[in-house]
């Protein structure tokens, strides 16, 4: 197993009281990070990867600057996407990858 940290998107509602003391609910999207765990069998290919502008303007915690994206593809009956994004380098993944 690989510990890694993923980048995702979530929808979040942000609920807001109008003038007239109605509610009302919009949504936005986060850019949040979490630690996993993944199966170096499961995953079928790796890429670098670079954030679009839109999603690092939205991170929710601070990135390190200068950070580096990989996406991985997995196979095997996922209940998630197949593709992930990974907080690392493409180098420093595929060394991972290969137990070096």
């Amino acid at each position: 197993m690989l510990k890694a940290v993923e980048i995702y998107e979530e929808n979040v509602s942000i609920p807001t009281e109008q003038p007239d003391g109605s509610r009302s609910t919009s949504f936005q999207k986060r850019v949040l990070s979490r630690p996993i765990l993944v199966n170096r069998d499961y995953v079928v290919s790796a890429r670098s990867y670079d954030l679009p502008d839109g999603m690092l303007s939205r991170a929710e915690q601070g990135l390190p600057e200068g950070s580096k994206f990989s996406k991985i593809v997995l196979d095997g009956n996922t209940f998630g996407a197949s593709e992930t994004i990974i907080l690392e380098s493409f180098d420093s993944l595929s060394r991972r990858l290969q137990g070096k």
